[in-house]
């Protein structure tokens, strides 16, 4: 179908959301892991930072052997010739990862044959949709960019040529994060869905198949030979691993349920509650769902064998993270995609959705309450990353030397939820943002306890003989107590 949108109004659209969430994204200080992941400035590097399980600073690293992320490292190594660049480059490069996915969202639909107000609706929630805010927001957020971007490039090159050139990208995909596993599941899923139908094409099915099939087994044995050991997570722990749990079904709702809807989870889950946005968020959800599965009531039978397909898409790219034990807001960004393509078939079914002035109607004000959810998640994270600069000013005011022990006492720490709202002294990786310039080694010998007010007096007679200094966080006010 020739229906091609003009490239001169795609540009600008790609160019604008590039400045406008580069604007967003840096205007935000690097929070909480963003301090201490590989994505840093890596100045002392050590052949163990490419191992499984090596993807963050010092004390931290035990924690994460079901992580391979050699291409993180990678990048922080480049940063390391450069630390000045930390963090506006990483976040550069996690804005310019979000729109190149957008780009190839828009491609892929094209492919699918969906008309083009269809697609430009498609981009702009994909773009500004509140589910994507954890990822353009984080600066150590380039692993899940980069995975789904190479995931939709391999997609995108087997839909478009049918041969094996989608292989590369399938291995770039998985060694940026572990979730690009789903790919080695779609592309033959997709064979199989595409030549089904033709008995004599089956044979072509076989080939994808077992392509993927040895290129996953090739994977798996570069990361259990470089482990030493056959591990994809933990026994215990939030990265423990749990199959066929009740985290499974909870993780797997958790992620549709970001995806599909504009409801401010900020106002829903924390007490940063603005209840006009969390009204307006939930029955514009409500009225586009409602929309939503109408349209999809209305679909012809043999359109709904696509529809199952993209159910079973999404389903895939959630999985990965579905076998954690407890997941936020920023492993749900890979289902975003598979939403997006899901709405964009179920609107295409309809003819001329748009210009039905009740659906049009819906679909602007969903879109708006888009648009208002990413907004208070935006000023709640600028809050919590204006508290952390704060902080990190007036920590860095007392703790000078990286070989004094340091404890830190944090009094009265705030609820958190997900990566936006957290305490400041959590925003500074517990310290960790002191490593100045990234020049100090690699481990500090920084401590940090949480406590009541009650219990602060006696921790510090507990461990004052333990460490050089001492020091009370409550919010963004210090004292020094040794």
């Amino acid at each position: 179908m020739n229906d091609a949108i003009p490239q001169r109004r795609l540009a600008f659209l790609y160019l604008s959301a590039f400045v406008l969430l580069f604007c967003v994204s840096v205007s935000l200080s690097p929070l909480h892991d963003d301090w201490v992941y590989f994505t840093t400035p890596i100045v002392r590097f050590y052949p163990s930072m490419l191992k499984p399980g090596s993807v963050f600073w010092g004390k931290f690293d035990s924690m994460f052997n079901a992580f391979w992320r050699p291409l993180d490292t990678l990048f922080g190594l480049l940063l390391g010739f450069y630390p000045s660049a930390f963090p506006v480059a990483n976040q550069l490069s996690v804005v310019m990862g979000h729109v190149l996915n957008a780009y190839f969202l828009e491609k892929i639909l094209q492919h699918l044959d969906i008309n083009k107000s269809v697609r430009l609706f498609g981009v702009l929630f994909f773009l500004y949709s509140p589910a994507s805010a954890a990822t353009v927001f984080n600066t150590d957020a380039l692993n899940g960019a980069y995975c789904l971007l190479f995931g939709e490039i391999a997609l995108y090159a087997y839909l478009k040529r049918g041969d094996y050139l989608y292989l590369p990208f399938l291995i770039l995909s998985i060694l940026w994060k572990e979730s690009g596993i789903s790919w080695f599941f779609i592309i033959p899923l997709i064979a199989l869905y595409r030549y089904a139908r033709v008995p004599s094409s089956k044979q072509k099915f076989v080939p994808h198949c077992v392509a993927c099939c040895l290129a996953a087994v090739a994977y798996f044995i570069m990361r259990f030979s470089l482990a030493g050991e056959i591990a994809l997570g933990l026994e215990e722990g939030r990265y423990k691993v749990s199959l066929l749990s009740i985290h499974t079904l909870v993780n797997l709702c958790l992620q549709i349920g970001i995806s599909i809807t504009s409801i401010d989870s900020i106002s829903l889950f924390s007490s940063h509650k603005i209840w006009g946005i969390l009204f307006v968020t939930l029955l514009s959800s409500a009225l586009f769902l409602s929309l939503i599965f109408r349209l999809t009531l209305n679909m012809t039978k043999s359109a709904r064998h696509t529809l199952y397909l993209l159910l079973t898409l999404i389903i895939l790219l959630a999985a990965p993270q579905c076998i954690l034990e407890h997941i936020g807001e920023l492993q749900g960004y890979p289902v975003l995609f598979g939403v997006t393509v899901l709405f964009c078939y179920i609107l295409n079914s309809a003819p001329d959705v748009f210009k039905q002035k009740a659906h049009a109607f819906i679909l602007f004000a969903f879109a708006f309450s888009c648009i208002l959810s990413y907004s208070h998640k935006f000023f709640v994270t600028r809050e919590y990353s204006d508290n952390t600069r704060i902080l990190a000013a007036e920590l860095s005011g007392y703790y000078t030397n990286p070989e004094e022990s340091l404890l830190i006492i944090s009094a009265n720490d705030a609820k958190d939820y997900s990566v936006f709202i957290e305490p400041a002294i959590q925003g500074m990786a517990s310290g960790y943002a002191l490593r100045a310039n990234f020049q100090w080694p690699i481990s500090l010998p920084i401590q940090r306890i949480s406590a009541t007010e009650e219990d602060v007096f006696a921790i510090y007679q507990a461990h004052r003989s333990e460490y050089d200094m001492i020091l009370l966080v409550d919010g963004t006010n210090v004292t020094k107590l040794k």
